[in-house]
């Protein structure tokens, strides 16, 4: 099978060209390797670079390719050889068309040559040997592509008639009309001399087979464009790119009567903005007549240019208000305004950044979006530089350009002194500061009984010593911690004649247990303790006492030790009338010294005045 190819030894054959060129020349077609087929492949899809499956893997086995079923650049390369050998447009997808070529070449019995893209051939009689080529690496005999590389492998083979081959390009297709002002509906017609296809686009950009082709959707323009065109044949190279700018003309304006004389046609402004038109108005007037038009853009527009045709072209592109001209043929000028657009900066000063677009580009009276004012941690928002105090907005409304910065403050924290059950406050009860600094502590309360110790992070002291050095990153209360005071308690013997107490110091509120009574008083013995010395007993001996706020004085209470008859009264004499009764104290025990009182009784009923230890009997 012969590969096409361009020879590396292209001065040699092209000297045999020109000297054997008088024997003839003809047009050829080539035979291509066909297809293998002894595995059949059903393909169910179009296939394109950055698929994989079972189908790639069959295609890649068809072509003499590595078949590791990713359609990859070096199985596009194959597809777009077997398109160009099958007049097919080598675009490196295997669609429909790819597809249907496949089968036939694959089925086609063995003597049926297949077909390939024309070449000029210019036989030439023997030659002499030329030197063969050495084969690159990866590319041996019978391989269309280089096992390593991927790229086509190119090789000459020794032949008795060598053939040059030429590669045709399709012709840079043409445009009727050929540019220019037009009149609105004229529809413009596309051409290649023996192209396939021609594909075209209206927004400036490029064209490829992908773009509008031009028999499936009518080329008439309803407004001033650019056209640019790629004409396609199978077998030749793609055509240049034709490039074409139009610009729609008005009809004309036929007078009433049938009189023609040149009309100035002022459109609607076109654009996202609005204006109106001053000087000259639309309308027909005789020929060279001055005409002059301004554009005046509305208060949210700017004008920008003029579309213009006719004698009024000079204008068209120009941003000069008033248009001015002399008017010799109909003509149309239509002004562009745009909206005016004004841009909203939004920057964060230190310590802090902006959440949200910025800048932002707004039409005139409308609204930006939201941004955001957003402090770093420990510090906070305090105003825009607009004197906008909330951290969110939303600009609404713009007529103008708007830069404004936001501004950030370090976070403030309040430290409260709680006196904890002080009798005065501290002197302040609180400090204010900035984040993770340290206050002044305040003059410390004070409390009766108790000295000051210092400040607790827990009113029970069990929490972290607050002081000047500690540093404060959030609001805090800190309470008091006190030192009882410690006083002397006395015992006083209070008439005693003997013995004595040991004194005791007990702190402010401690409860602790009395000393014994070591005090001692004859006769009597120890009642209790009194606060006073005529009080009556208010703490036993031994008893638990919680001390006050000073120094105490107890004393002691004493009781005597009640009598006790060892032997009773006698009374002696006789009972009669006018005789003397005398009765004996008897025998008594106890303390303190007893003394006696009489009462004499009748029966059980006291008689008057009998109160000695003697008594007269008197008759009743």
């Amino acid at each position: 099978m012969k590969k096409e190819k361009k020879t590396k030894t292209s001065k040699a054959l092209l000297g045999l060209f020109f000297s054997f060129l008088f024997l003839f020349l003809s047009f050829s077609f080539l035979p291509i390797k066909k297809v293998q087929a002894d595995i059949p492949c059903v393909f169910t899809s179009t296939l394109k670079i950055g698929q994989r499956g079972e189908e790639i893997k069959c295609l890649q086995d068809s072509l003499n390719i590595i078949a590791d079923g990713i359609f990859g650049r070096k199985t596009k390369a194959a597809v777009i050889l077997f398109q160009k050998e099958n007049d097919l447009v080598p675009d490196g997808i295997f669609g429909p068309i790819s597809r249907t070529a496949f089968v036939t070449v694959a089925l086609a019995p063995a003597s049926a040559p297949v077909i390939l893209s024309p070449v000029v051939t210019i036989p030439v009689p023997p030659a002499p040997v030329l030197e063969t080529p050495s084969l690159a690496e990866g590319c041996a005999p019978g391989n269309l592509f280089n096992t390593n590389t991927g790229e086509p492998c190119s090789s000459i083979e020794t032949e008795v008639s060598p053939e040059i081959v030429f590669t045709l390009t399709q012709t840079t297709p043409t445009f009727s009309p050929t540019g220019g002002t037009i009149n609105s509906g004229t529809p413009i017609i596309i051409s290649s001399s023996g192209a396939d296809a021609i594909y075209y686009t209206t927004d400036g950009s490029e064209p490829t087979v992908s773009s509008l082709r031009q028999e499936e959707v009518p080329l008439v323009l309803t407004s001033n464009v650019t056209i640019k065109a790629l004409a396609v044949k199978a077998g030749y190279q793609n055509s240049a790119i034709g490039t074409k700018s139009y610009l729609l003309s008005p009809p004309p304006v036929i007078q009433v009567g049938g009189s023609h004389s040149p009309a100035l046609s002022l459109p609607t402004s076109t654009g996202n903005g609005s204006g109106t038109y001053g000087g000259t108005e639309a309308g027909s007037f005789a020929s060279n007549t001055s005409i002059s038009v301004s554009a005046t853009p509305d208060i949210s527009s700017v004008f920008t240019s003029w579309t213009a045709t006719g004698a009024a072209i000079d204008c068209h592109g120009s941003a000069i208000s008033p248009c001015a001209f002399s008017l010799t043929r109909n003509s149309s000028l239509t002004a562009v305004y745009t909206l005016k657009t004004f841009t909203l900066t939004y920057t964060a000063g230190a310590n802090g950044s902006i959440v949200g677009t910025s800048p932002q580009t707004v039409n005139y009276n409308t609204s930006g979006t939201l941004v955001t004012a957003t402090p770093d941690a420990h510090y906070h928002f305090t105003t825009w530089s607009d004197a906008v105090d909330t951290a969110i907005r939303t600009d609404t409304n713009v007529t103008e350009n708007l830069s404004v910065s936001a501004s950030f403050a370090i976070d403030t924290h309040t430290v409260t002194f709680n006196k904890n059950g002080g009798t005065t406050e501290a002197d302040p009860t609180t400090r204010t500061t900035d984040y993770n600094t340290t206050v002044t502590l305040p003059s410390a309360p004070t409390r009766t009984g108790y000295t000051f110790s210092s400040w607790n992070t827990l009113a029970n002291g069990s929490g972290s010593l607050f002081d000047a050095t500690t540093a404060v990153i959030a609001d805090i209360t800190v309470y008091a911690l006190w030192t009882a005071d410690d006083h002397t308690l006395t015992f006083d013997g209070n008439t005693s004649n003997g013995g004595s107490t040991a004194a005791q110091t007990i702190a402010t509120d401690v409860t602790t247990t009395l000393n014994a009574n070591g005090f001692t008083k004859t006769g009597y013995s120890f009642a209790g303790w009194a606060t006073t010395a005529e009080g009556d007993v208010s703490y036993l001996d031994e008893a638990s006492y919680t001390m006050g706020i000073g120094d105490v004085t107890l004393y002691a209470k004493w009781t005597g030790t009640p009598p006790v008859n060892t032997e009773a009264p006698v009374v002696s004499g006789t009972t009669e009338v006018g005789e003397t009764l005398t009765t004996t104290d008897g025998t008594w025990t106890g303390s303190p010294t007893i003394s006696y009182t009489y009462q004499w009784q009748h029966g059980t009923t006291n008689i008057d005045g009998a109160t000695n230890s003697t008594y007269v009997i008197e008759a009743a």
